[in-house]
């Protein structure tokens, strides 16, 4: 983890007005997106966890999972978890903060390929060896 970041994990219902806008604040200035407000609306509205990771008291980098329901073509629906909104501030970004959140969140991190291409093709043969779904990202907040 890098230096000196502290991780917090608050509900969204516990989350204060400051934390909200903060976090708010993180996700357009990391991924230059002013309908971000729009997209946090939704999270809002279905609840989740939130990861908080602060240098100081400075939020740096954030990421949310909230539940999703799956139903690939001709399976059962499924119950999952879905991580969104992992963004990091601009000036702390390549530092190792979003990775240091997704690995607080439990999760394998892997850097693969030089592009989205070559790492969404990476992913996907992954999957395939896994026996796993992949799922197709998505950050517009009009299919969220």
């Amino acid at each position: 983890m890098p230096e000196a970041l502290t991780v917090r994990v608050v509900a969204t219902e516990y989350l204060n007005e400051s934390e909200r806008a903060a976090i708010v604040a993180v996700c357009i200035a990391a991924h230059e997106n002013e309908e971000f407000g729009r997209m946090f609306t939704h999270f809002i509205r279905s609840g989740g966890r939130h990861f908080l990771a602060y240098r100081g008291d400075e939020l740096v980098s954030h990421a949310v999972v909230t539940t999703r329901w799956l139903q690939p073509e001709g399976q059962p629906e499924m119950k999952t978890a879905f991580v969104d909104a992992v963004s990091t501030l601009p000036a702390a970004q390549g530092q190792g903060f979003s990775s240091a959140t997704m690995r607080r969140l439990g999760a394998e991190v892997r850097f693969a390929g030089r592009d989205f291409d070559e790492c969404r093709a990476e992913a996907e043969r992954d999957a395939a060896q896994r026996g796993a779904f992949y799922v197709v990202p998505a950050n517009d907040w009009r299919l969220i």
